[in-house]
């Protein structure tokens, strides 16, 4: 990918998250987002990665064990370091996507400062995140906007309050689910569906990515129905930045 590593996987095999948090041990993978007409990079989703070859490699037993442990607000807060350096990496005219989960209290976007055009980081919040009806959340939001950081609904969708939640974020990005996306060239109903989110974000000027594609029939019918971005294993896989 061209990318500095950001992190370490090294060192003995870790036995706590805590030892994780405490040794710098984790790291991002960035899947890179395209741009269907072109079939250019636009920029890249940045997805925590525990130590590779451990059983902490998947963010999914990260974020279980932080959960469990009260060391939720501390992970969040590592994912985000290590986004914003992954920003500082990437080519200027590229984006990155950074997951924002919502933990009670005030949230430090960018506590090692680093020098990144804020609207080259494109916060995304989850469709199904807890705290998208809470007023301080929205109010943060509001401030980060303001800031010049896009908003994102992630995984639009894949809930059941997509319209509402559309409707209170209204966000300047899209992602629709995998679920809509995946067999759309097969499908008259996907089809539909994916034509009307993208007449409403054209009417509000939002883009939209479609998440999930794995085919190139799939890809090629998203491309035919106007969906401007994708992402998936189709285009590429999320890779280390630790790696080459």
């Amino acid at each position: 990918m061209g990318i500095p590593g950001i992190g370490s996987a090294g060192g003995a095999f870790p036995d706590s998250l805590c030892s994780i948090l405490q040794s710098g041990a984790l790291t991002v993978a960035l899947q890179p987002v395209v741009a269907l007409r072109t079939g250019q990079v636009i920029g890249y989703e940045s997805l925590l990665r525990g130590p590779a070859g451990t059983a902490w490699e998947a963010p999914g037993r990260l974020f279980q064990a932080a959960r469990a442990e009260g060391l939720l607000a501390a992970l969040e807060a590592a994912a985000r370091r290590l986004g914003w350096a992954a920003a500082a990496r990437l080519d200027p005219g590229q984006v990155l996507f950074l997951n924002l989960g919502w933990v009670d209290g005030p949230i430090a976007l960018n506590p090692d400062r680093v020098p990144v055009d804020p609207r080259r980081v494109i916060l995304e919040v989850p469709e199904t995140a807890p705290g998208v009806h809470d007023a301080c959340f929205l109010a943060a939001l509001d401030r980060w906007r303001r800031a010049g950081h896009p908003i994102a609904l992630d995984d639009y969708g894949a809930g059941c309050a997509t319209v509402e939640r559309l409707l209170t974020l209204r966000p300047d990005w899209i992602k629709l689910a995998g679920p809509w996306v995946r067999g759309v060239a097969r499908d008259r109903w996907r089809v539909a569906v994916i034509q009307g989110v993208l007449g409403a974000a054209r009417e509000v000027g939002a883009q939209v990515v479609a998440e999930g594609c794995e085919t190139a029939e799939d890809a090629a019918c998203l491309a035919a129905l106007g969906v401007p971005f994708g992402q998936g294993f189709w285009w590429g896989r999320p890779q280390r930045l630790d790696s080459e």
